[in-house]
């Protein structure tokens, strides 16, 4: 293998693990596909994760990195059976134990399949803990970093996955209640709007509380702080820009628009359901990623 190629540190190592379990969590599974069914956590169909299940994602989509950066990506890196056969010689082992033993020291779990299925977690939970692992390798969290609007993407297509319904209520609660408002703890389902406004706010939460921040924040409290505001819509304005890319003008005419269709107006006319919404948010995040390294 070339000598350049430099295994990632602990802390890369677990922001990719908290980078996948945006995109989607769950329980008494390694990663379930979009319909709920159970599959290997390194198929193209995987779309939610438990830790453990993430980790062995991360370590899949890491080696396609540095093989791919280091120009000896193997074609059988690409297929998911003989990948689980045959790994790739890449010193990620002490990145990934590394990771273990912190998640293990934060939460004084002495096995994470068990701590995972707690009947009483829930993802919010999982991701703060998985932010934290970050911060404590690292040394320090950064906001800046945690509102990555390509994550931010992923976690709003998660969110999509659980339930979504019409730009018009904004979010929905169990009953079909209209929910108007962000973090409220009975919404069940949310537009595609709402979802990233959501998963923003998620973020800033996550973040305020690992800066030793002094109130958890509030919606009003994201609204009138000038440095929250400021990233929550530059956030956003990457997401919108990404949003024009991957849609285009298809669907203009269609629709009958003086101006480019909106993430409200394909959310209402165009898209059939939470999985197509999902998938949108999927390649939203893939083409901020693929605009990053264009620029990079």
């Amino acid at each position: 293998m070339n000598e350049e190629v430099r295994p990632p540190t602990p802390a890369e190592f677990a922001k990719v693990v908290f980078d996948v379990l945006r995109r989607g969590w769950t329980q008494k599974a390694s990663a379930r596909a979009a319909d709920r069914t159970l599959c290997h956590p390194i198929s193209s169909r995987a779309c939610a994760f438990c830790v453990e299940g993430a980790i062995s994602r991360a370590e899949f989509e890491l080696a396609i990195i540095i093989a791919k950066r280091f120009d000896c990506l193997q074609s059988h890196m690409l297929d998911f059976e003989a990948f689980r056969e045959s790994p790739p010689d890449l010193p990620m082992q002490a990145a990934i134990r590394a990771v273990r033993q912190e998640w293990a020291n934060l939460t004084g779990a002495g096995c994470l399949v068990a701590w995972n299925d707690d009947p009483q977690r829930t993802q919010e939970e999982v991701l703060k803990m998985a932010w934290e692992v970050v911060g404590s390798l690292q040394g320090q969290c950064s906001r800046e970093v945690m509102l990555d609007p390509a994550g931010i993407a992923d976690e709003a297509a998660g969110l999509l996955r659980q339930g979504w319904c019409s730009e018009g209520v904004f979010s929905q609660g169990a009953d079909g209640t209209p929910i108007r408002r962000p973090r409220d703890p009975d919404a069940v389902a949310w537009s595609c709007t709402a979802a990233v406004i959501e998963a923003t706010c998620r973020a800033h939460v996550r973040a305020a509380s690992l800066c030793a921040e002094a109130e958890r924040l509030t919606r009003r409290g994201i609204k009138t702080n000038p440095a929250i505001a400021a990233s929550s819509n530059a956030c956003r304005l990457a997401i919108s820009q990404a949003f024009r890319e991957v849609v285009g003008d298809v669907f203009q005419p269609k629709l009958g628009l003086e101006s480019p269709i909106t993430m409200s107006d394909w959310n209402d006319e165009i898209c059939s359901g939470g999985e197509e919404a999902a998938q949108l948010m999927e390649r939203i995040a893939a083409a901020i990623r693929s605009g990053r390294e264009g620029t990079g």
